[in-house]
């Protein structure tokens, strides 16, 4: 993963524990995305935060990969920062820390949505869940039906195969 110079290994994709949570929160399991963000660290274990308030802060971010294809755009952008900042979510936003570990991803996260919704690009976002993050393979809910979208995730042809293997591997400079 390279954001702006700063470079982080990720041989197996996105870390698992990212991918489930975001799974969870798609999901709509409170409780069960609580537990992954103490397991790894960005709640503390003895922090007090209502699921449903992780869930409704965080649902707009991981509704992007809800479907198999997702339309961002300048004013999608503007209601997600929007809500972030809704002073209801301010307790749990306080409480809730990324693992240095996760800051790049997340980081990379962020600033690609916002690429995204700058060129008003429509992404195969889930598609690029599914491929990249062994996590939310593992415990996301089928794709919503959405009328237009492809009907199954976006997959990675050979060139592009081929490419995260030899990056996976650091065989790419």
């Amino acid at each position: 993963m390279l954001d702006f110079g700063a470079v982080a290994a990720t041989p197996g994709g996105i870390p698992a524990p990212f991918g489930e949570f975001a799974a969870a929160v798609l999901a709509g399991d409170g409780p069960t995305a609580v537990s992954l963000a103490r397991q790894v660290g960005a709640l503390a274990p003895d922090a007090e935060v209502d699921p449903q308030l992780i869930l409704e802060l965080l649902q707009p971010i991981v509704a992007t990969a809800a479907a198999d294809s997702f339309a961002y755009s300048q004013p999608w952008l503007r209601r997600l920062m929007a809500h972030l900042t809704e002073p209801r979510f301010a307790p749990a936003m306080r409480k809730l820390t990324p693992p240095a570990e996760y800051a790049l991803v997340w980081r990379a996260t962020l600033s690609a949505a916002g690429l995204f919704a700058q060129l008003g690009a429509t992404v195969p976002t889930r598609g690029f869940h599914l491929a990249y993050s062994p996590g939310f393979r593992g415990g996301n809910p089928p794709a919503l039906a959405v009328a237009g979208a492809p009907s199954s995730p976006c997959p990675l042809s050979g060139a592009s195969r081929q490419a995260r293997t030899a990056a996976a591997a650091g065989q790419l400079s």
